[in-house]
């Protein structure tokens, strides 16, 4: 169950999402995985509960391509006209979420007992993200803020993690700086920072220019011809003293 509300700057520092420089729509973390075709209910609570539909290590290698999904082309048609009217901000998740997601709960199990049909399947889907990412920018947006909020290294471990998590958001990374679309891809500081801990990332830190750091976000967006990975804060906060560079070690 996934709550669209909650962002990890503190409430006083956050964008007010009207207010903001950036366009944003609601997004509950579980759009790709109704890409997929899992069901997706939305509850009076303001969750959402996906209704996995990969049930045995045997349909692993079967999960439906996003790039042939209906609703990922709606999403894409959305975002054209979104940002047309004004700067535009979309939300992405990372293989390791969207596979906990649309499989069954014995995943757990399954990256001890099936490691390799599980890495396969993660590879698989860090290139569809991929094509997905890159074509939210090229369809307008100017930021996509990327999260993997079930790579949770207190709960698999650090080996396990090492192995699904971060190297399935290594291979998404990789992918994204190949196909290379304009545009600033923000990364969760809760879910990624764990990649400069084993030297993955490098960073590279710029103060900001006394402005919102939404303002930087944009101004990185405008003042580039390829995809730029920022990260260490939430895309959400208001005013920063330091953006911070990222880049693939």
């Amino acid at each position: 169950m996934h709550n669209n509300s909650i962002y990890c700057v503190k409430p006083d520092n956050a964008v007010d999402k009207e207010a903001g420089l950036f366009q944003r729509t609601d997004y509950n973390f579980a759009e790709e995985a109704a890409a997929l075709g899992a069901e997706v209910q939305a509850t009076s609570s303001g969750f959402s509960n996906v209704i996995p539909f990969i049930n045995s290590p045997e349909q692993l290698s079967r999960i439906p391509r996003l790039s042939q999904s209906e609703k990922i082309k709606n999403t894409l048609a959305r975002v054209k006209e979104l940002s047309k009217e004004k700067p535009f901000m979309a939300n992405a998740i990372a293989p390791y979420s969207l596979l906990s997601m649309v499989a069954s709960a014995k995943l757990h199990a399954w990256l001890v007992r099936y490691p390799n049909e599980t890495q396969s399947a993660l590879r698989f889907l860090a290139e569809e993200l991929a094509w997905y990412i890159s074509e939210l920018f090229t369809a307008g947006a100017k930021v996509v803020s990327l999260s993997d909020p079930h790579a949770q290294r207190n709960i698999i471990g650090d080996s396990r993690f090492r192995e699904f998590c971060a190297e399935s958001q290594m291979a998404l990374l990789k992918q994204i700086l190949k196909i290379n679309a304009k545009g600033v891809l923000h990364l969760c500081p809760y879910c990624f920072m764990p990649l400069e801990e084993y030297g993955l990332i490098g960073i590279k830190e710029k103060k900001t220019a006394n402005e919102t750091y939404e303002r930087s976000l944009l101004t990185a967006a405008d003042n580039t011809d390829e995809t730029v990975l920022i990260g260490r804060q939430c895309p959400h906060t208001k005013k920063a003293d330091f953006i911070y560079y990222l880049s693939v070690c």
